[in-house]
């Protein structure tokens, strides 16, 4: 049957026009009684009953497991689409258990026991947010939903953790200072939030001790868990106050705080309870700590086949005397150089300085008192192009995460025009799909080097390859995005290459807890 609507049926209409708006659901039928749709997804056959199944677990019960033309479909008929709100709550929720479905598994009852009444989960985290985003519920929908949730309830703390969350996600920076004064309203109230497993059985649960801050701060290790048996505890530590008593019963202990001028003292501070946790700890403090730009600069610097330029903290009135010529760079060095703010993320006042006029003009758009300053390193290829790549390490193993070609040589995945560039993506494909024989063991040593200086069991790098053939490592971080959220169609690539880094970095979780 062609999906249709006869115009017979106000409530009906509103469903269909909610289901073809929204990407992640296809409408399958339509008529004057009941509306047909499915999630689109590579099986619907398992995924859609397995939906409907926790559409009604979760208390959308006129949610029926049905078939169109052939198709498994998920049937709702006029009586349970009276308000449009009802309606909202469905489609929210569709989406919502519709990305844990996917997997072609029943949804586990810890996941639609967590569901409220407006169709989204208690707590939706980063990643729930990403996917919710992703599937069709746009900020502009998403925000009032959680709005409304506070005005019912002034202390729903979770609310307001994933309002501030969805604030950052506008990347506006008019949302900033309203993003982080509700995540900090919000942690007065509660420091703990629950993410449940996704998948049935006895859940490993991880602490994870995260800190207040936007999309920069943490390792955000709901992505890396999308679809498995983790559960995550989030602990968000408070500068100058103990860690909430009792404490949720875990299995494992991960430490997610980033590496940052401001996070320091949260670092220092977790130490004692890091040190006498009778769980296993991952990610230990004192090594997060080690990751500051010039820190790691001074680390890895002189390891074999690692090319890293020194990189010095300089103050602004240090930078002022070397704009005006009564200074001279820092280790005697010459322009072009790199200077960005302390704890600056994503490019954020990055900028290549040719010489001292240069300099003096980058001072003038920026007021902050503190600077990182290394040399530039060219490190175009033959055909001009600039290839950055990110590697993630797991105990030692080093996986491919993704790489992005640009003819500018600030690269950040999201502005190197990947998805314009089929010649690109097969650049990038082929990176993956040979990194253990091309990458990978051309630059074996460096990494091993690498991973025995650093001693951490997670963390990324963001690095490219010079002229004559060495690691040239721009970061190293715990805190770097690592997701499979790029479409499918576009990157049909990426996923198993994303679920081969997730399993490892499961299994490093399972071998910690046993």
């Amino acid at each position: 049957m062609t999906p249709s609507s006869d115009g017979g049926n106000g409530s009906l209409d509103y469903l269909v026009e909610r289901v073809r708006s929204t990407p992640a659901l296809e409408l399958l039928a339509a008529d004057r009684e009941a509306v047909s749709f499915g999630y689109r997804c590579d099986d619907p056959r398992a995924v859609n009953p397995h939906l409907a199944e926790a559409l009604r677990a979760s208390g959308f019960r006129a949610a029926v497991s049905t078939g169109a033309d052939g198709r498994p479909a998920i049937r709702i008929e006029s009586a349970a689409c009276v308000r449009q709100s009802d309606t909202d709550a469905l489609v929210a929720a569709a989406i919502a258990l519709g990305a844990v479905a996917a997997n072609g598994r029943p949804v586990p009852r810890a996941v639609t026991a967590t569901l409220c009444s407006d169709g989204l989960p208690t707590y939706i985290g980063f990643a729930g947010l990403w996917r919710l985003e992703l599937g069709g519920m746009e900020i502009a929908r998403l925000g009032p939903m959680l709005d409304a949730r506070v005005a019912r309830n002034p202390a729903d703390a979770a609310a307001m953790m994933d309002t501030a969350t969805l604030l950052f996600l506008t990347l506006l920076p008019s949302n900033r200072a309203i993003a982080f004064a509700t995540q900090a309203r919000a942690l007065e109230i509660q420091q703990i939030f629950r993410l449940p497993a996704r998948r049935d059985g006895k859940p490993l649960r991880v602490l994870v001790l995260a800190c207040a801050g936007d999309m920069t701060a943490n390792t955000h290790l709901d992505c890396l868990v999308e679809d498995s048996a983790v559960e995550l505890l989030m602990l968000y530590v408070l500068g100058g106050r103990p860690l909430p008593s009792p404490l949720p019963d875990h299995d494992a202990v991960f430490v997610a705080i980033g590496e940052a001028a401001a996070n320091r003292p949260l670092l220092e501070q977790i130490g004692p309870f890091v040190a006498s946790s009778p769980k296993p700890v991952l990610n230990r403090p004192e090594r997060i700590l080690q990751l500051s730009r010039d820190r790691v600069a001074a680390l890895l610097r002189s390891l074999p086949g690692v090319a890293m330029p020194m990189t010095e903290r300089v103050r602004r009135e240090t930078l002022d005397q070397i704009a005006r010529g009564s200074a001279g760079l820092p280790e005697g060095g010459s322009f072009p150089i790199l200077v960005r703010p302390l704890d600056s993320q994503g490019g954020k006042g990055l900028s290549k300085i040719d010489d001292n006029s240069a300099l003096a003009g980058y001072l003038r758009t920026t007021e902050e008192p503190e600077f990182f300053v290394s040399p530039f390193v060219d490190y175009s290829g033959a055909d001009g192009l600039y290839r950055k790549y990110r590697v993630v390490v797991i105990q030692g193993r080093a996986i491919a995460c993704h790489m992005a070609i640009s003819g500018n040589w600030m690269i950040h995945y999201i502005n190197a025009d990947m998805d314009a560039s089929a010649e690109k993506r097969a650049e990038e494909a082929g990176f993956m799909a040979n990194f253990e024989t091309g990458f990978g063991a051309r630059h074996a040593e460096a990494l091993a080097g690498i991973d025995r200086q650093l001693g951490l069991d997670y963390y990324g790098i963001d690095c490219g390859e010079t002229r004559d053939g060495r690691l040239l490592v721009f970061e190293a971080d715990t805190a770097m995005l690592v997701h499979a959220m790029d479409p499918a169609d576009i990157y049909p690539y990426k996923r198993p290459q994303m679920l081969k880094l997730f399993g490892a970095f499961q299994e490093m979780l399972e071998a910690a807890a046993r």
